[in-house]
């Protein structure tokens, strides 16, 4: 890309910018939870003692995903007993 820009920078604006609206375009459809999701999170967090200060509403890191994983494994093990 930073020789396109040196070479034409036109075309490297242009692609600049259709980047930025694929991006912008995938945020808006895929990248963003809804309301009933951001309070599932915040639940499932809650429940786990995962919930620390200084956290955003629907926060998912690795403990969050380790603690779903377990809470899944577990709910299947009972599950099929």
């Amino acid at each position: 890309m930073q020789a396109l820009r040196k070479s034409d920078p036109a075309l490297y604006e242009r692609a600049a910018a259709d980047a930025r609206r694929a991006s912008a375009d995938y945020n808006r459809d895929y990248a963003r939870y809804d309301d009933e999701t951001i309070a599932a999170v915040d639940k499932f967090r809650s429940d786990h003692r995962l919930d620390y200060q200084g956290d955003p509403p629907g926060f998912v890191d690795g403990r969050m995903v380790d603690a779903l994983r377990s809470a899944f494994v577990e709910k299947k093990k009972n599950q099929s007993r």
